[in-house]
């Protein structure tokens, strides 16, 4: 009889806590505290438990501090910043310098992993020997109410649709996003470097950063199946501000992941996915790369130039103007001059609320 292979993800769970995290989740925070509780309560559901989160506060208020000391899990670190940085790049940046695990993740505050994903996504990097995994995720774009009457998400697309790193170079910055679903091994995110703040870009954080990645070379693996869940279903409340609100369909799913085996939250989104892929009617195919895409796919790998940025510059575009318009729109606040991240990790210690 042929022995399973061992594997730390198989000790029970009191005794895979005391093992060196495979995965630091680095999430940065600002407000969102009950979707912030439903995300870390699906780590805690994760079938592997070799993780730490080191949860990063853009200058939080006491509430956030009080929620995470009820989850009383030492795997938790909470850092706060003095003051407003306003985005995920300066919080990101803060969490990677501090990571001890093999992997990191730069989870969403409001998005969620189903309790395989890290077993999924962790045997996907073997299998391929990877450097960077992006997972599949689902959108919630609607709400609903079940047979009860409680209110909850229904999930309608899956992104990405397809395993294609050209799709980098495209102006859409949502092909990828977020960084929620990705496994980057520690050494490599640290070659990449840090996030670049938006006023210095004219693409996103996140794209301008993953294109880095892409372009130093290593082994890219995508997942095939949905391990996470991604949350729009706030714009549903558009008449109050997106941080004012309790998110209840996190809540809902949590509940479910809580109640119910993995087998069987597939199964409930699988359905939702079917029923919406239904009625749109059958997927267009995707279109083979053109002459156009190739050539700036080579000249951003070979020569580092970007077709986005170029045509900005000669347009004059504003640098960062979506996270400007973002930040407006969900807190009212334009930070003009970014928090020096640097000085802060001379003694990040000295943040440290838990």
């Amino acid at each position: 009889m042929k022995r399973e292979a061992w594997s730390p993800c198989c000790l029970p769970i009191s005794e895979r806590i005391m093992q060196t995290p495979r995965v630091t989740f680095i999430i940065a925070t600002y407000r969102r505290v009950d979707a912030l509780h439903s995300t870390l309560r699906s780590l805690q559901l994760q079938t592997c438990q070799q993780w730490e989160a080191i949860v990063v506060g853009d200058c939080c208020g006491p509430e956030t501090g009080a929620m995470l000391h009820t989850l009383a899990d030492d795997r938790i670190r909470y850092y706060n910043f003095p003051e407003r940085f306003g985005e995920q790049s300066g919080p990101n940046s803060f969490g990677l310098h501090l990571a001890t695990g093999d992997f990191v993740c730069f989870l969403n505050h409001d998005d969620l992993l189903l309790a395989d994903h890290l077993d999924y996504a962790l045997g996907q990097i073997a299998a391929a020997g990877a450097d960077f995994y992006i997972g599949q995720a689902a959108n919630g774009y609607q709400l609903a109410a079940d047979a009860s009457g409680a209110i909850m998400p229904v999930f309608t697309s899956v992104l990405p649709l397809q395993p294609d790193l050209v799709d980098l170079i495209k102006e859409d910055d949502y092909a990828f996003d977020p960084s929620s679903f990705w496994l980057v091994r520690r050494a490599y995110a640290r070659k990449v470097g840090s996030w670049q703040h938006s006023s210095r870009l004219w693409r996103t954080p996140l794209r301008h950063w993953i294109m880095r990645a892409w372009r130093l070379g290593g082994v890219f693996s995508f997942g095939d199946r949905v391990t996470g869940l991604r949350f729009w279903t706030q714009n549903v409340r558009a008449s109050t501000s997106l941080y004012d609100v309790e998110t209840t369909e996190h809540q809902y799913m949590i509940k479910m992941m809580e109640a119910r085996s993995v087998h069987d939250v597939h199964a409930f989104i699988a359905q939702q996915l079917q029923e919406a892929a239904s009625k749109r009617g059958p997927a267009r195919r995707k279109k083979p790369i053109g002459t156009r895409r190739a050539l700036q796919k080579a000249l951003f790998l070979h020569l580092g130039i970007d077709h986005l940025v170029v045509r900005s510059w000669f347009s004059r575009r504003d640098k960062g103007g979506l996270h400007k318009t973002l930040l407006q729109k969900r807190t009212g606040e334009s930070i003009s001059q970014p928090m020096d991240i640097d000085s802060l990790l001379k003694n990040p210690e000295a943040l440290r609320v838990l």
